[in-house]
């Protein structure tokens, strides 16, 4: 699947009206490196929410000694966290960091609703894995 410059705006913006019309106001905004950061970014900028990263890996991490691969620099457990990434696909990411931060909220361009235990409260678009297992190919990425 192609996303392009034009889906990742239009899902931006449909993340942010859902926040508006949820009224609930995210003090920081929290991108997972990598894929969540842009999306993060621009969110930050349309919100007026200050950004700060999350280095988290549960595929790319060789770092055996933290685990989860997480890296928490900050303290997060008492502020209305919005933590975003680029795709829910299998759920792994956002059920690893729901353990370490439980008030969090999570937004995801994409979300696999397949995956219901890695369900975020805010996303641009859904998937089916189940019907379309193709590789998603971000734009920011090529």
């Amino acid at each position: 699947m192609e996303y392009t410059f034009d889906k990742f705006i239009a899902d931006v913006d449909n993340i942010v009206d859902c926040i508006t019309r949820d009224e609930w106001k995210p003090e920081l905004i929290v991108g997972v490196q990598r894929g969540g950061l842009i999306p993060a970014v621009m969110l930050s900028h349309k919100l007026g929410i200050k950004m700060k990263t999350l280095s988290w890996s549960t595929r790319d991490s060789v770092d055996k000694e933290i685990p989860f691969g997480v890296k928490l620099a900050h303290d997060y457990s008492k502020k209305n966290i919005l933590v975003v990434d680029d795709i829910i696909d299998s759920g792994l990411t956002i059920r690893e960091i729901k353990q370490q931060m439980p008030n969090a909220r999570f937004a995801s361009l994409i979300w696999n609703i397949k995956e219901h235990q890695g369900a975020p409260h805010y996303f641009g678009r859904t998937l089916d894995r189940s019907i379309d297992q193709e590789w998603v190919n971000f734009w920011w990425e090529k």
